[in-house]
This record gives structure tokens, sequence and C-alpha cells, in this order.
């Protein structure tokens, strides 16, 4: 990823200073330029919370893009932001907002793990179903949409919670290296189809599968 945000027009908004300068991934928050932002299609129940927190997120630096929903989103088009755009947003910014498109409460893996904590970004989420390896309170801040507004205040603006997000960010990131390891991933994934070929050799009659991957 390069040092300047991609030349797409919605990336235009934002200021010179910050679409050229990208900080360091170990820099602190405070070196961030950005305050908050949210990437996601807009629904009903999104707009409602946008609409009624309008207020409180008006006193911070914000990069919201909602799209609508059923619209295909290509590349070049005013509603598209590619990779290095939605990296590079999240690199610079202090806190992920995720808001669920339904009352379903999954886990967006997408938007909390590759766009946040991936990027030593905070993420504060609604509640979650959970996950192995990723704890709410201590690598990303779970709360109800009610409370958000609090809550990402104090995160932001009081000493005690610049510390919490600090230390809960970090954490973050560092479980998801330490959990996720791609090249760990991949060589247990090896590992598991290089023992099913050799029981399938061995034992030709027996019936195929894959039961070892949920070891």
């Amino acid at each position: 990823m390069g040092e300047q945000l991609p030349d797409l027009r919605s990336m235009r908004s934002l200021p010179a200073a910050v679409r050229e300068c990208l900080p360091p991934i170990e820099a602190p928050l405070s070196a961030r330029p950005l305050d908050i932002h949210f990437i996601g299609t807009l629904n009903d129940r999104r707009e409602l919370f946008f609409a009624s927190s309008a207020r409180w997120l008006s006193e911070y630096r914000c990069f919201l893009h909602m799209p609508p929903m059923g619209v295909p989103l290509l590349k070049g088009q005013d509603q598209a932001l590619d990779t290095a755009a939605v990296i590079g947003v999240s690199r610079r910014c202090k806190i992920l907002l995720n808001v669920h498109r339904d009352e379903l409460p999954y886990f967006e893996w997408h938007r909390i793990v590759f766009h946040g904590l991936w990027q030593n970004t905070l993420v504060v989420t609604e509640p979650c179903h959970d996950i192995p390896g990723l704890v709410a309170g201590e690598h990303f801040v779970a709360c109800p949409l009610a409370e958000m507004g609090e809550e990402i205040e104090w995160l932001l603006r009081s000493p005690e919670g610049k510390l919490e997000a600090e230390r809960i960010r970090r954490a973050g990131h560092e479980a998801f290296k330490q959990q996720y390891d791609g090249g760990r991933i991949a060589v247990r994934a090896l590992q598991l189809v290089s023992d099913v070929f050799e029981e399938s050799v061995l034992n030709p009659s027996a019936e195929p599968g894959l039961g070892g991957l949920a070891a």
C-alpha cells in the first residue's frame, strides 16, 4: 500500500495533508488524523443510527462512506472504494465503527478484522457472536448502539479512555497476528490434506473425509 490514498472522488473530500501522509502502523492513535470511520452499505437500520447520532458524530473528524444497497459497486464509479482506499482510511483513523446491517449480531470478519484489527485500528462495534481467539473488551470494544456516543467520547477524550483505547487496539492487533497467522494456517491445512491422502492410499475402502479440520 502506498503512502497516498488512491485518487478516487470520495477521497477528495479529505484534506491533502490526510490523503498524502500515512502514519506508521505502530504509531499511537494520537498520530492518526481522523477519529472515526464507517464503510458499508446503507439500509434503514444504519440510516436510523447515523441520523440519530449526527449531533455527537459532528464533534469528530469522520469518514463515512455508505453507498445504497442494491447498486453494483464497480471500480471507478463514485460509490466504489478499492482495497487501498479502505485500508488507507482505516490506517489514518483512530476508531473503526461497526454497525450491523440487521438485528443478527454476526461477526463482520471483513470489517472488524481485515479493516480494523489488522490495521491496528481500535474497533468499536455492536455486540457480536463469539469467535475463537478474539474477545470483546480485550481485543475490541463492544457496546449497544445507544451507548456508542458516550463510549467513544470516553475513549477519545478522557485520559483513562485514551489509555484503554491504546491497550485494546494493540492487544487486538497482536491477537490477530498470533491466532490467525497465515503461514501456520497454511501448514496446518496442508498437513490435514496430506493425512487424508495418506489414509486413502493405505485404506482405499474408507470413506473420504476431513474430520481433522476441527482439531
